[in-house]
C-alpha cells in the first residue's frame, strides 16, 4: 500500500487535511482522468501515487504540494480554514461549469462529472405566516452545516434537527411576493438531490467564536432519502478533517478509510481507530441504493 503526505510547508496542513479526503476516494481519482485542466492536471500527478494493492507492506511517499496551493488564493504561512478551501477546491474542480440554482437539478443541466459528485440540492418550502402562501426555492449545496449543541450528540441527531421545520418570527424575515412585504414564515428543508460524496461540517464554533467541545459519535452509515427519486440512499464514512486548537491557532489531521482506519497528520501515518472528539469535517461516500 502506498500512500502520499505532505510535509507542512507553513501552516499548509488546511490544504493536506483536504487533498487526502479527495484523493483516497477511488471514484475521485478515476474522475480525474476525464477532464483536462492545469490545476486537475496536478491532481492527476498526485493521485498516480496512491495504491492500495495488499502486498503487506506500507508506504508514505513525500509530495511537494507547492504547485496545488499556487492555484488557491492562500498565503504561505497564514493560518487558514478547511471548509473554506474546500469550498475553493470544489469551484476547480467544477470551473466554467454553471450550477443551476432555483431550477431543479438533474444529468441533463450539467456535463461536468464533479457536480453530480459533490453537488446536491435541496428544495426549502416556505410557509407565509402572514397570508398562508407556500413557496419552494431550489439551492444548490456542496457541504452540509450541522450546529453543534453543548451536549453529546451523534451526527445522524444533529442531521434529523438540520431538517426539522424551522420558525422565524422575529430574525431573518422572508419577504413574501404575495404579501409584497417582510413576514415571519416556516422552512422545511427536504434534500431534492443528493451528490454521490456529502460532505459533513460540524459547526463547532459559536457566534462568540467560543470552541463547543462536544464530543460528537461519527456514525458509520448515514441512511437518507432523496425526494427527486423517493430512493433511500447509504452513505458509509470514509474519511474526516480533525481540528485542534482555537479560532485562531489550530492544526489538522485526518483519519482516512480503506481496507482499515490511517490516521495522517502532515508526513506522519498510524493505523488507528477515529473517534469524534475533535472532528470538524466528515466525507461520506454513498456505497447503495435501497428500494
Amino acid at each position: 500500500m502506498k500512500i502520499p503526505v505532505f510535509p507542512n510547508m507553513g501552516n499548509t496542513c488546511y490544504l493536506s487535511s483536504v487533498l487526502h479526503c479527495f484523493i483516497h476516494n477511488p471514484c475521485f481519482r478515476e474522475t480525474l482522468n476525464l477532464i483536462d485542466s492545469p490545476f486537475i492536471n496536478e491532481l492527476k500527478n498526485l493521485a498516480s501515487i496512491v495504491d492500495y494493492t495488499n502486498d503487506g507492506k506500507f508506504m508514505a511517499k513525500f509530495y511537494n504540494i507547492n504547485n496545488i496551493l499556487n492555484h488557491l488564493p492562500f498565503k504561505r504561512f497564514e493560518q487558514q480554514d478547511a471548509h473554506e478551501c474546500i469550498l475553493l477546491f470544489l469551484e476547480l474542480l467544477t470551473k466554467d461549469t454553471p450550477l443551476i440554482t432555483e431550477k431543479p437539478l438533474n444529468s441533463e443541466t450539467t456535463t461536468n462529472p464533479f457536480v453530480s459528485m459533490y453537488y446536491g440540492q435541496t428544495r426549502n418550502n416556505i410557509h407565509c405566516l402572514t397570508c398562508k402562501n407556500n413557496n419552494s426555492v431550489f439551492e444548490d449545496f456542496s457541504s452540509i452545516n450541522l450546529n453543534v449543541g453543548i451536549e453529546n450528540s451523534c451526527v445522524s441527531e444533529l442531521f434529523m434537527k438540520y431538517l426539522e421545520k424551522e420558525i422565524h418570527e422575529h430574525e431573518e424575515l422572508y419577504f413574501c411576493e404575495k404579501c409584497n412585504s417582510l413576514t415571519p414564515y416556516e422552512k422545511k428543508i427536504n434534500l431534492y438531490k443528493l451528490p454521490e460524496v456529502l460532505i459533513i461540517v460540524l459547526k463547532r464554533y459559536s457566534s462568540n467564536g467560543t470552541k463547543l467541545l462536544s464530543e460528537i459519535k461519527l456514525d458509520e452509515t448515514l441512511v437518507i432519502k432523496e425526494s427527486i427519486t423517493g430512493t433511500v440512499k447509504k452513505y458509509h464514512l470514509k474519511s474526516t478533517i480533525n481540528h485542534f486548537g482555537n479560532l485562531y491557532n489550530g492544526h489538522y489531521t485526518n483519519f482516512v478509510h480503506n481496507c482499515e482506519w490511517l490516521h495522517i497528520d502532515d508526513e506522519r501515518v498510524r493505523m488507528d481507530k477515529y473517534d469524534g472528539k475533535d472532528s470538524y469535517i466528515l466525507f461520506y461516500e454513498m456505497v447503495i441504493q435501497c428500494e
